[in-house]
C-alpha cells in the first residue's frame, strides 16, 4: 500500500466499519427499555481484557438498560481501533437481562520488517514509528508512520522516495507487518542561480552557501544534494552577506525551485535586490554614560566613513551590553537609533543606553552533577555569590566547564529578580563518561615468520576520579619471554579548590633486549617516579609547571666499548614547562594555537651520576577550512626546536642527545632510519669490524604541515594527510637547508571513547623519489608534542 494510496484505505476502512455498525445499530432497535442488566458478558477477545472492553460502555451491571447506550456502547468498541467487528446481544433471565458483547479483535503484530532501506536505517527508526510489536494493527498509525517515513528520506534529499506497508497474516492468527519503501535516487541540485546581484559575482556569493551545484567531487563530501533547509538557510545567509557588506536594504527573495523528475535534479533560483550601498556617517552614545564617550567610540567596530555592516553592528551591541554587564549593569538596555540618508548613502547611529540599578549574584545552583562534586564546578567559575553581576565572567564560566571534559552538555541560565537587583545562576549540565577500561592480547609473526610474538596489556583511565577531578591512570603490558612493565599517575588539577595543580607518577620495566644485533641479550630493570607542581601565572591559559624525577636503570654486562652509548645509573632530573592553549578543544583542535617550551636539568641532588640541559619548544597553529555544513576541514602547522648542552663540563650522555624518526616526528625514518649524527666503532683491535650507532646531535629541528578531513564526524573518524622535513645538528655543525630530511604520508585519526587512535603511512623522500614505507601506530591527540 503506497503513502500516496492512504486516502483510499481509509475510505474503504470506512465503510467496512461503518455497515458493520449499522448491522449492530439494526438489532438494538428490539432492545426493551429500563430493564435492569444483571451482567455485562464479553465474548471472542484475545489481546484485549475484559475489563478493558467493559471500560469503554456506558451499559454497566446494576443499572437500567437503554438503546441510547447500547448504540453509544457500539461506536465506542469501534472507536477504539481494536476491532473488526461487534456485536451486542441480550438474553432474558428472570428479572432482568445479560448483555453479551461479541468482538472480533483485528490482529497484532507479531514482526515488524522493512525491506528497501537504505539511506534511513531501520535503527533510526525504531524510537520514531508509532507502530510496536504485539499491539493491534492501527491503519492509522501505520499510515502516519509512512508518512513519517517518507519526511526522514525528504530530508536526506530523496524527495521521489516512496513508502508502504504489506500485512501478512500468520498460522496464529497474528500479522507480519513490512514496511516498504522504494527510495529511488537523491534529487541533486542541478544548478543554482543568482538573479540580480550587480556588485558581488556569483562565485563571491556561492562560496559560503549549503546549496551546492552537483560536481564529480559530490560523491567524496555530498555536496550537491538537495535539501529545503539548505534553501531556506541559504536565503537567509545572502541576505546576512549584503547586508555585511554595507547594502543595508538588500531583499532576498523566496527561493524557486523547479524539479526535474525525469533527471532527478532541482533548479534553484534565489531573486536578490542590492539596493543602495550604505557608510556610516554619525556615532553617538548616549543615556546613562558610565565611561568617555570617545572612550566608547574608540572600541566599537563601526566607524564613520567605513561600510555599514551588519556583523560589526552586532558585535558593537554585544560589546556595550558586556561592557555595562561587567560593571554590574545586568538589566541595561542599549536601544540602537538609525537614520538612513539615501541621497548621501550613509547611516548615522545612536545607541540609548538606560544602565538601570547595578545587579548582585544572590545564588548559583547546580544541576545535574550525579557524580561531579559542586565543588569542582564552582572552582571553574569566575562568578561567586555576593559578586557584582559579571557578562564575561559568566562566558568563561561556560567555557572553563566545558573544557573539563566532563559533560556533554553545560546551560548557565540567568533567572533575573529585577525587583531586588538580584540575579541567580543555575548551572545544569549532563554529565557523561569519563573512564575507560581496555584489555587486549594478540601475536605478530616473528622475523624469521616461523614463530609467533605474544603480547597483552590493559589500561584503566579515569578524568574524574571518584568525581573530584582527579586525573588517573593505569597501564600493564607483558610480552614473553620476560618482558613487562606498569605505568600508573595521578593528577589533582586544583590542590584545595587553588590555583595549583600537582602531579605524581611511577613506572616500572622489565626488559629482554637486543639494542645492537651483534651485541649479546641484555637484561634492563627501570624504576622511575616523578612529581610535577603546576599552576596558572599572569593571564588566562598561561600555565607554568615544575617538576622532580628520579630514574634508576640496572642492567648486565655491557660491552666496554658500547657502554657511553647505553642508558645506565641514576639519573635526576628537575624540568620547568611554560605553555599557553587557545585551542578550541584539546582532544581535537580545529582552530587557535598553542605554544609549550621546557627546560630540564640533569642534575646531582641525591643519587644522580649525569649532568646535562634541556631545552624544547613547539608552536603550533590550527586553521579551520569550512567548505561546507557538514564538512568541515583544518590544517594544523606545527614547528619544534630543541638543544642540549652540557653542565659544568661534563659532556651530555648520549642516550640524552637529540634524535628524530619516532611515532610523533619524520614518522618514515624510524628504526634503522633515524636522523641522528653517527659515530663509527670498531669491536675489538682483534676483529677489526667497524660499526654505526647513532650518538645523536644537540640541535634538532622539526615541522610539520597536516591536513584533516572528516571521514564519519558521527565517529569522530578523520583522514589525515601531512608532509613533515626535519634535521639533527651536531655540536660543530652549521646549518644548511640541504641537511633536511622530508616525509609525507597519510592516515586515519579515531577519537573513541577508550582513546585517540592514529594509524599512518609515511614515505621518506629520497633523491626526489619515495622510498620504503613506514607503518605507525599510535595513541595520542593532535596536539601530542616529542616534548619530555
Amino acid at each position: 500500500m503506497r503513502a500516496s494510496d492512504c486516502l483510499s484505505a481509509q475510505l474503504k476502512s470506512f465503510v467496512i466499519v461503518s455497515s458493520a455498525i449499522l448491522a449492530s445499530l439494526f438489532s438494538i432497535g428490539a432492545f426493551a427499555e429500563n430493564e435492569k442488566i444483571l451482567e455485562v458478558l464479553v465474548e471472542g477477545n484475545r489481546a484485549v481484557q475484559t475489563d478493558a472492553v467493559r471500560g469503554l460502555m456506558n451499559s454497566r451491571a446494576g443499572e437500567a438498560l437503554r438503546a441510547s447506550d447500547v448504540r453509544a456502547d457500539v461506536k465506542a468498541l469501534f472507536k477504539s481501533g481494536y476491532f473488526q467487528d461487534v456485536r451486542i446481544d441480550k438474553k432474558e433471565n428472570g428479572s432482568g437481562v445479560t448483555l453479551v458483547v461479541h468482538v472480533v479483535e483485528k490482529p497484532s503484530i507479531k514482526e515488524i520488517k522493512f525491506f528497501g532501506f537504505s539511506a534511513v536505517t531501520p535503527s533510526s527508526l525504531d524510537d520514531k514509528l508509532q507502530v510496536k510489536k504485539y499491539t493491534i494493527v492501527d491503519e492509522r498509525k501505520i499510515n502516519s508512520d509512512l508518512r513519517l517515513i517518507e519526511q526522514m528520506y525528504s530530508e536526506k534529499g530523496y524527495y521521489l522516495a516512496r513508502a508502504s506497508y504489506t500485512l501478512s497474516e500468520t498460522s496464529s492468527g497474528e500479522v507480519v507487518l513490512t514496511y516498504n519503501v522504494l527510495e529511488n535516487n537523491s534529487v541533486s541540485v542541478a544548478k543554482v542561480n543568482l538573479l540580480g546581484n550587480v556588485h558581488f559575482a556569483d562565485e563571491e556569493l556561492k562560496t559560503g552557501m549549503a546549496t551546492r551545484e552537483k560536481r564529480w567531487t559530490s560523491w567524496f563530501n555530498n555536496a550537491g544534494t538537495f535539501k529545503d533547509e539548505f534553501v531556506n538557510r541559504d536565503k537567509e545567509f545572502l541576505a546576512y552577506i549584503l547586508k555585511d557588506s554595507g547594502f543595508a536594504e538588500a531583499i532576498v527573495g523566496t527561493p524557486q525551485s523547479r524539479l526535474d523528475t525525469g533527471r532527478q535534479n532541482v533548479e534553484v533560483s534565489y531573486f536578490i535586490e542590492e539596493g543602495e550601498r550604505f557608510n556610516v556617517g554619525s556615532i553617538k552614545i548616549t543615556g546613562d554614560l558610565i565611561f568617555p564617550e570617545a572612550t566608547v567610540l574608540e572600541q566599537l567596530s563601526l566607524k564613520s566613513g567605513k561600510y555599514f555592516r551588519i556583523s560589526q553592528f552586532q558585535n558593537d551591541m554585544r560589546m556595550l551590553t558586556d561592557k555595562y554587564g561587567d560593571e554590574g549593569y545586568a538589566f541595561v538596555d542599549v536601544v540602537p537609533k538609525t537614520s538612513a540618508n539615501r541621497e548621501k548613502r550613509i547611516i548615522d547611529l545612536e545607541y540609548n543606553i538606560t544602565k538601570g540599578e547595578k545587579v548582585y549574584f544572590r545564588k548559583i545552583v547546580i544541576e545535574g552533577n550525579s557524580k561531579t562534586r559542586d565543588n569542582v564546578i564552582r572552582r571553574n567559575l569566575k562568578v561567586v555569590e555576593g559578586d557584582r553581576f559579571h557578562a564575561t565572567g559568566l562566558e568563561k564560566s561556560k567555557t572553563a566547564i566545558e573544557r573539563l571534559g566532563f559533560f556533554q552538555e553545560v546551560q548557565l541560565q540567568r533567572e533575573p529578580d529585577q525587583k531586588n537587583n538580584a540575579m541567580d545562576l543555575r548551572i545544569k549540565v549532563k554529565e557523561k563518561s569519563t573512564g575507560t577500561l581496555s584489555a587486549s592480547v594478540g601475536a605478530s609473526p616473528s622475523a624469521d615468520g616461523k614463530t609467533f610474538n605474544f603480547f597483552g596489556q590493559g589500561q584503566y583511565s579515569e578524568a574524574n576520579l571518584i568525581g573530584k577531578g582527579w586525573n588517573a591512570g593505569i597501564s600493564a603490558n607483558w610480552t614473553p619471554p620476560g618482558n613487562y612493565g606498569l605505568n600508573m599517575s595521578l593528577t589533582e588539577p586544583s590542590i584545595q579548590d587553588g590555583p595549583w595543580s600537582a602531579t605524581i607518577d611511577g613506572s616500572f620495566k622489565y626488559a629482554v633486549e637486543k639494542p645492537f644485533e651483534w651485541e649479546a641479550q641484555r637484561y634492563t630493570k627501570t624504576i622511575k617516579a616523578g612529581l610535577s607542581l603546576g599552576r596558572e601565572i599572569f593571564v588566562e591559559d598561561l600555565r607554568l609547571s615544575n617538576g622532580y624525577s628520579y630514574e634508576r636503570i640496572i642492567s648486565n654486562d655491557v660491552l666496554p666499548y658500547l657502554r657511553r652509548f647505553t642508558q645506565t645509573g641514576d639519573t635526576e632530573r628537575i624540568y620547568q614547562s611554560l605553555s599557553y592553549d587557545r585551542t578550541d578543544n584539546f582532544m581535537q583542535p580545529t582552530s587557535g594555537f598553542n605554544l609549550n617550551a621546557s627546560n630540564t636539568f640533569g642534575v646531582k641532588l641525591t643519587g644522580g651520576q649525569h649532568r646535562f640541559g634541556k631545552i624544547e619548544g613547539q608552536a603550533a597553529v590550527y586553521i579551520p577550512i569550512v567548505m561546507g555544513e557538514d564538512f568541515k576541514t583544518n590544517f594544523r602547522l606545527a614547528f619544534e626546536p630543541a638543544f642540549v648542552y652540557p653542565l659544568s663540563g661534563v659532556p651530555v650522555p648520549v642516550w640524552e642527545r637529540l634524535k628524530l624518526g619516532t611515532f610523533l616526528n619524520m614518522k618514515a625514518y624510524t628504526d634503522d632510519k633515524i636522523i641522528s649524527p653517527k659515530v663509527l666503532l670498531v669491536d675489538s683491535p682483534q676483529s677489526l669490524n667497524i660499526r654505526e650507532i647513532n650518538r645523536g646531535g644537540n640541535r634538532r629541528f622539526y615541522g610539520t604541515i597536516e591536513y584533516f578531513i572528516p571521514v564519519i564526524p558521527e565517529a569522530n573518524l578523520r583522514l589525515v594527510t601531512f608532509g613533515e622535513s626535519g634535521t639533527v645538528l651536531d655540536d660543530n655543525e652549521s646549518f644548511s637547508t640541504d641537511k633536511l630530511k622530508y616525509d609525507v604520508g597519510f592516515g586515519f585519526r579515531w577519537l573513541t571513547p577508550i582513546a585517540p587512535f592514529r594509524f599512518e603511512w609515511a614515505w621518506p623522500i629520497q633523491k626526489g623519489k619515495l622510498g620504503d614505507s613506514a607503518f605507525i601506530f599510535f595513541v595520542g591527540n593532535d596536539s601530542a608534542t616529542s616534548l619530555n
